[in-house]
């Protein structure tokens, strides 16, 4: 960790143990409008047969066109969603650990909001663009403006690609895209998720401390990985550079952190401070504070190149 902002990463506490199930994008049908079906656990079942994650990929990708249209399925910004059923999981690590129960499904985004998608957003008619909401005056932000116009600014390794995650965006932008998005499709609520969503679609049924297993060397996701012998990037990569979780989410661990909707909770009982949850890790942090477990959080206004956001639907 090479800022002195990190101080603010003190506290961590984890889930263990999903209990709900994945519906990927091979769905049975889709029953009705604004509830995610029943799921099948396909991702999971193809790991096991040996099926290829390319092959994978592209069957989701062609049910989620076939869903897309239907109209059952949340489109605005071209965003790719995953639907997550309902359930009940250990929130916490250790002695910390509490029963937490998400009660309704919902549809997670497969990727953090790239560049591409914000640009999309910022050049829309009628948005009145704010500065709080990203940090132009950083050299490693991700857009530009061009005249009348915001563009991807190529002179930063953080914009080579629109498929790069778009960094440099305070809570505040990151709530703007979202409510532009629920303007722009009606039919769903589009919102950052809560901590306790985040963790959920994050650890999709796992009980170690990532995703795949408790070890982390910078070659399963985009982390700082020297301190465990691995590559250091030093950059975000584009969305979907390394594998998804068992529910076919992608970069819940590294590339960038996201925002999540809470305020900051030192503990279960204190009250809130002025600070916003942030999860994931990111390019720029060691193996151990991308754990599924790990809390970080900072003032809703703070844009750096190593902060992000991923996007819910209901």
């Amino acid at each position: 960790m090479t800022d002195n902002a990190k101080i603010h990463n003190e506290e961590n506490w984890s889930a263990a143990g999903v209990v709900g199930m994945f519906d990927s994008a091979l769905l049975s049908r889709a029953r009705r409008r604004h509830r995610v079906v029943s799921c099948c656990m396909c991702l999971i079942v193809g790991v096991i047969l040996g099926i290829p994650l390319l092959l994978l990929a592209q069957r989701q990708a062609a049910e989620f066109e076939r869903l897309k249209a239907t109209g059952k399925i949340p489109v605005a910004a071209n965003l790719q969603m995953v639907p997550i059923a309902a359930g009940t999981f250990m929130m916490g690590e250790g002695s910390s650990a509490k029963e937490t129960t998400i009660d309704k499904p919902f549809y997670a985004g497969k990727y953090e909001v790239t560049i591409g998608q914000i640009l999309t957003w910022l050049n829309s008619s009628g948005v009145v663009f704010k500065e709080e909401w990203i940090d132009r005056s950083d050299s490693e932000c991700p857009v530009r403006k061009s005249g009348s116009k915001f563009e991807l600014n190529t002179s930063t390794k953080f914009g080579t690609s629109p498929d790069q995650p778009m960094v440099c965006i305070s809570w505040f932008g990151a709530k703007a895209f979202c409510e532009w998005c629920s303007q722009q499709d009606s039919r769903f609520t589009y919102r950052l998720p809560t901590e306790a969503e985040w963790e959920y679609l994050a650890r999709a049924g796992s009980t170690t401390a990532y995703p795949w297993g408790d070890s982390c060397n910078g070659t399963e996701a985009n982390i700082d990985g020297t301190t465990s012998k691995g590559p250091y990037l030093q950059k975000t990569t584009t969305v979907g550079s390394f594998k998804p979780n068992a529910w076919g989410i992608f970069d819940t661990v590294g590339n960038c952190w996201e925002w999540c909707e809470d305020n900051y909770y030192s503990s279960v009982s204190s009250g809130s401070v002025s600070t916003r949850v942030l999860r994931g890790g990111s390019w720029d942090y060691d193996a151990i504070d991308a754990r599924s477990s790990n809390r970080y959080h900072f003032w809703p206004n703070f844009r750096n190149s190593w902060i992000g956001f991923r996007v819910l639907a209901k």
